[in-house]
């Protein structure tokens, strides 16, 4: 680029009299180029209207996520093309109207491709901080890519082989594996709309199945028990020993399915005095009481919100 440069300005030196204007930007250009100036040269184009892109998304549906994401890229350099060069916030904060003007002209069912696209833009190209760097499997999150690629609301990034992995073995109880939250209701809609987490969605049939299979008068034993593990400072706790043998004996008497669902049920419960989430059954928790494995009255308070959302579930 100097040679080609050092050449044109030799060319013009010699013909100094008969220099044409055209012939100056040439060198100016050339000159903006090698000195990292690209941005002055060579214009980026403003992206088109919304209503434009929203179209095309609507037309091509299989692609619609792709040609939001070219949408947004355009748009992001464009902006950086600009005078005061704005930093990656001031990019965001317009790519998020953007957003907004995009899910205004599309149907409903094709909302959610516009803010699919701006996660994949935030990972991509504005490098987005989330609360880790690496996947549950020790990968870089910058390194994850694109078609297994998914952040949630609380600002965890996920690859989804992973996610949908920890999820299957946590019975389909849509709960964040690390902080061991409920995932939000628009999370798990879009982790079951993902081609890794489509599977999810028969594990979650199964978990609504299990909470119907456990009768009424189970819900009343469960009640009983969790108010008198709650009540129980005795220091043998021997009222609370009796309480669990009961329910153990009832539960033998159960059919297998009904047993089954105690066995395999995950309620969404938490501690109510740390708020820490509980990742247990029904049955795992009985048998940890049992074995004093666990304090009696983190059950019984586990079991109390078993009880309650057994009732809603009816």
């Amino acid at each position: 680029m100097n040679l080609l440069k050092n050449q044109l300005f030799s060319v013009a030196k010699k013909n100094e009299a008969s220099i044409s204007p055209r012939f100056e930007v040439h060198i100016q250009n050339l000159t903006d180029i090698t000195d990292g100036r690209i941005s002055s040269v060579v214009r980026v184009r403003q992206p088109g209207s919304a209503q434009a892109v929203a179209r095309a998304m609507e037309k091509n549906p299989e692609r619609a996520v792709d040609i939001a994401i070219g949408d947004l890229e355009d748009m992001a350099r464009w902006l950086r093309s600009q005078s005061g060069r704005p930093d990656n916030d001031a990019v965001r904060e317009a790519l998020v109207k953007r957003v907004g003007m995009l899910s205004s002209a599309l149907s409903n069912g094709m909302k959610r491709n516009a803010s699919l696209a701006l996660m994949h833009v935030e990972h991509e190209l504005l490098h987005r901080t989330y609360v880790c760097e690496e996947t549950m499997y020790g990968d870089k999150v910058a390194d994850i890519p694109r078609t297994r690629f998914l952040a949630t609301e609380d600002g965890y990034p996920w690859d989804m082989e992973e996610l949908a992995q920890a999820i299957q073995s946590n019975g389909g109880v849509m709960r964040n594996p690390l902080s061991r939250q409920m995932f939000t209701t628009e999370d798990i809609r879009t982790i079951l709309q993902h081609p890794l987490g489509k599977g999810l969605a028969a594990l979650g049939v199964e978990q609504g199945k299990l909470s119907k299979g456990v009768r009424p008068k189970t819900i009343e034993e469960l009640e009983k028990m969790s108010a008198v593990l709650l009540a129980d400072m005795s220091e043998d706790q021997m009222e609370s020993r009796h309480v669990l043998d009961q329910f153990l004996g009832y539960v033998a008497t159960l059919p297998g399915s009904e047993q089954k669902a105690l066995d395999k049920l995950r309620v969404p419960a938490k501690d109510s005095h740390t708020g820490q989430a509980f990742d247990t059954t029904i049955g795992e928790a009985v048998r940890d009481a049992k074995a004093n494995v666990v304090c009696i009255h983190k059950i019984g308070d586990f079991l109390q919100q078993a009880a309650r959302h057994l009732k809603r579930s009816k």
